[in-house]
């Protein structure tokens, strides 16, 4: 069984819609001449119950899909009955059976008191015209086609309902015997010449029928579905996706799509889902080819689908260990972990020394600096700012990680700071705890804990001279937390000892 066609529960819903808050949300933005007769014959009745209700089914939560799933369980305006057992699904998403059964009896008294039934009769003319040039456009029957083939099953039918005030698309599912009838709900692509013009989205929305029951079938099997969901999570709810369920089923589904219908533009496409915060869909993309090489193996997709299980997992794994890598708590070192995580280089900031009395040799500092600059720029792909020990002593230093150059003569931010650390640095040598090391030629490179915030580092580049600090940078300075140079040459190199944020030889 196929159709197309506008479904008066649908519209009934879409009434009550127009006088909530959800009109901002899920309601078609512009004005057209269907949508001023529908806000004239119902303002009237905008105080109703149905609408207050469906208020507070939208506050706990009910929208999206939910509101269309629950009019798919109920007969035609104005009887509304329930002919289908409302799913866990929708009881779920409402808090419980109540406030739905409440809901549906205020719904039913809304469509007898605004004669609901007059709006649609006076209206069936539109009706027909959008439902004929969308059965032009649509090529149902193949996508019918496309999908059965490739997942392998059938279902009992596949119904497109037309709604032309909504502002988006959704997919439904109602079990009949052990087959389903499967409903896409579509908004209009655009509206022209005062007409709804539908168009894409139909394989997508019939596809969650296939795909969401597998998710869910094999949930206990995801490893850690919330890890997978943390890293995207801002992306995704700004489009409604609100857990890792959801964002699983939307990529394997962009995916199959992308595979079954973009005819050679599939690396667009697929960049485009990656720009958009779909960040899994290309290592899935890639996995379905075993599955259509492979379908004497696999004759249906839910044979494949522990092939999905298994690679979200290994995702997971993957993201589970960089989780294990990231800084947490006080800073612990040593040197290149300055460079090796976002939450270090996002804060960076160069601090130039102004006190350096030779004009040639200053510039000389301030030149090699912007070297490192762009270095960094290159290397990391950041922008790191550069500032002056002055304007820098007038910043929140808290928050940020100082990469400072200088002496503590020439770089005021140094010299503040020098009292906090367990060296000292002067023209003459340098010491590092209880012992000194003597030479006008020294090169002392050295990460330490943030005196104002020891969750982040400090990166110091210092000398007895500030002609030292040219070419500091291509001295090797590994895995240690400090190391000291006499010219070239290596002289010492360790760790601090730490205890409770405290940092000593």
């Amino acid at each position: 069984m196929i159709s197309v066609h506008v479904d008066p529960r649908i519209e009934l819903l879409t009434a009550v819609q127009l006088f909530t808050s959800w009109r901002k949300h899920g309601i078609w933005r512009k004005s057209y001449p269907y949508m001023r007769d529908m806000i004239r014959f119902f303002e009237r009745y905008r105080a109703h119950r149905a609408i207050r209700l469906f208020e507070k089914l939208l506050k706990i939560g009910f929208n999206y899909d939910a509101p269309v799933g629950l009019m798919m369980h109920l007969s035609n305006p104005p009887e509304l009955k329930i002919i289908v057992p409302l799913s866990e699904y929708l009881i779920k998403r409402a808090h419980g059976v109540q406030l739905l059964q409440e809901f549906i009896e205020a719904l039913r008294n809304f469509s007898i008191k605004s004669n609901f039934i007059k709006f649609w009769e006076e209206h069936l003319s539109f009706y027909r015209i959008i439902e004929e040039m969308a059965l032009s456009k649509l090529r149902l029957k193949s996508v019918v086609r496309s999908l059965e083939e490739y997942f392998g099953v059938r279902q009992h039918g596949y119904h497109v309902i037309l709604a032309p005030l909504f502002y988006g698309s959704y997919g439904y599912r109602i079990k009949v015997n052990s087959l389903f009838d499967i409903y896409a709900i579509l908004g209009p692509r655009e509206i022209k010449e005062d007409l709804p013009v539908f168009g894409a989205a139909l394989f997508h929305e019939f596809a969650h029928s296939f795909v969401n029951p597998l998710t869910e079938k094999f949930s206990n099997q995801f490893k850690n579905g919330d890890i997978l969901f943390k890293p995207i999570a801002n992306r995704m709810m700004a489009l409604a996706y609100g857990n890792w369920e959801t964002i699983v089923n939307e990529h394997v589904i962009r995916a199959i799509d992308i595979r079954v219908n973009t005819q050679g533009k599939a690396e667009g496409i697929l960049n485009t889902e990656e720009r958009r915060g779909f960040i899994y869909i290309r290592p899935i993309y890639n996995l379905l080819e075993k599955y259509e090489k492979q379908r004497d193996r696999y004759q249906t997709f839910r044979d494949f689908y522990p092939n999905i299980v298994e690679l979200f997992n290994a995702i997971s794994d993957v993201l589970e260990a960089l989780e294990k890598l990231k800084p947490k708590g006080l800073f612990k070192g040593p040197i290149n972990s300055v460079f090796e995580y976002k939450e270090y280089l996002d804060k960076l900031l160069i601090v130039e020394p102004s006190r350096i009395r030779d004009n040639t040799l200053k510039k000389k500092v301030s030149e090699y600096l912007d070297i490192i600059q762009n270095f960094l720029r290159e290397r990391f792909k950041i922008e790191v700012p550069k500032v002056s020990d002055i304007e820098a002593l007038k910043m929140d230093l808290k928050e940020r990680v100082f990469l400072i150059y200088g002496t503590p003569n020439s770089n005021m931010v140094l010299e503040k700071l020098m009292k906090e650390f367990p060296f000292t640095v002067t023209k003459n040598g340098i010491k590092l705890g209880e012992k000194f090391y003597a030479g006008e030629d020294l090169r002392f490179i050295t990460v330490y804990i943030n005196p104002m915030n020891k969750t982040l580092p400090i990166l110091i580049y210092t000398a007895t001279r500030d002609e030292g600090i040219l070419g500091i940078n291509s001295l090797f300075h590994g895995p240690t937390d400090y190391i000291l140079y006499r010219g070239r040459d290596r002289v010492v190199e360790g760790y601090y000892k730490k205890k409770d944020g405290v940092w000593k030889f």
